[in-house]
């Protein structure tokens, strides 16, 4: 009896052993799949699948909030036929300056976050175009890129104005996203008279680069731990944006249609944005070459959230002067 429990214990222990190590495969095999598999593809779906944050799809502020008697909510075709939604404030004919400005916000914004400044630029006498731009707000589409194929909703928004105030010269004006968005559009058009580019990029790497140094860091700890791998996931992320988003990186570089823009450009950045740190701007700046170009760095201050100029707050911290300087850049290069 003895003997055949002695003979019995070893088969069990090594079938035990046999099952425990399938098992950590398995476990190891899924970790692999789920860090170079799910982590890339979910940060692709976050840039791809853009759309409003909740605030802003819920928010029910209009030109009329701020004081704009005469606006219509509108809709017209993108450049590749998206239909874009938009509010458009006719310029006031007392006081017209003969200037339209096609303005666009944010990732994961609308155009609440531009309603504002749209306002205040309506008062001082210009046509403005407040745009939701594709996949946000109300606006259609079945993606959100970053500002590459932004740049049609910019288009689009071109043709509009023309047809229906076919005297005014127009300039674009973008925030983030919609900065990158109307700078590479300028650089396709010969009707427009300059670009107001408020916290832009400087290609699609760059920024996929830099924010991969900064976003595992903003994670919760169980995914700060992948931060060492953050190369090979970056590179996954990129293949797969690019092939989800229809777009190719080489061709998203805004750097190189700064360089073929021969129209003014204001660039405007926040001394605390981390996301897109002004060198960014300084550099396309240098590059310009339109003698007429201009740079403004806002500067933070106070350590409270509202008062501190980081990415795209630069209208909260100084709405007032953000609003002079623009109606001088666009006064200034009038034709």
């Amino acid at each position: 009896m003895a003997a055949n429990v002695r003979s019995v214990t070893p088969r069990k222990r090594s079938r035990a052993r046999r099952v425990l190590k399938w098992l950590m495969l398995i476990v190891v095999l899924l970790l692999i799949f789920f860090i170079f598999g799910v982590v890339p593809y979910f940060l692709s779906s976050v840039i791809i699948h853009a759309s409003s944050r909740p605030s802003d799809r819920v928010a029910t502020n209009t030109p009329g909030t701020f004081g704009c008697s005469i606006f219509q909510d509108v809709t017209f075709p993108a450049a590749d036929g998206v239909p874009i939604a938009a509010w458009y404030l006719p310029a006031d004919t007392s006081k017209a300056k003969g200037i339209d400005i096609v303005i666009g916000h944010g990732l994961f914004r609308s155009r609440q976050e531009t309603v504002d400044r749209g306002v205040r630029l309506w008062k001082l006498g210009y046509g403005v175009l407040l745009m939701d731009m594709r996949h946000h707000g109300k606006s259609g589409g079945q993606i959100s890129s970053m500002g590459y194929f932004e740049r049609y909703d910019f288009e689009g928004g071109l043709k509009f104005l023309q047809e229906h105030d076919p005297n005014a010269q127009i300039a674009f004006m973008g925030v983030s996203m919609s900065a990158a968005a109307s700078l590479l559009a300028a650089a396709e058009s010969d009707h427009v008279i300059g670009v107001v580019a408020d916290s832009t990029f400087l290609n699609f790497t760059d920024v996929v680069n830099h924010h991969a140094e900064i976003l595992f860091d903003r994670f919760p700890w169980w995914l700060r731990v992948l931060k060492p791998l953050r190369v090979p996931i970056k590179e996954e992320f990129m293949f797969l944006a690019q092939r989800r988003g229809g777009f190719d990186a080489k061709n998203f570089d805004i750097e190189a249609a700064v360089q073929k823009i021969e129209v003014p450009i204001f660039f405007i950045t926040g001394s605390d944005d981390d996301r897109m740190p002004p060198e960014i701007s300084r550099r396309l700046f240098r590059e310009e070459s339109n003698i007429h170009k201009q740079f403004w760095m806002v500067t933070s201050k106070g350590e409270d959230p509202n008062e501190k100029a980081t990415h795209g707050h630069a209208f909260e911290v100084e709405p007032d002067a953000y609003v002079t300087k623009v109606d001088q850049f666009l006064t200034g290069i009038r034709q």
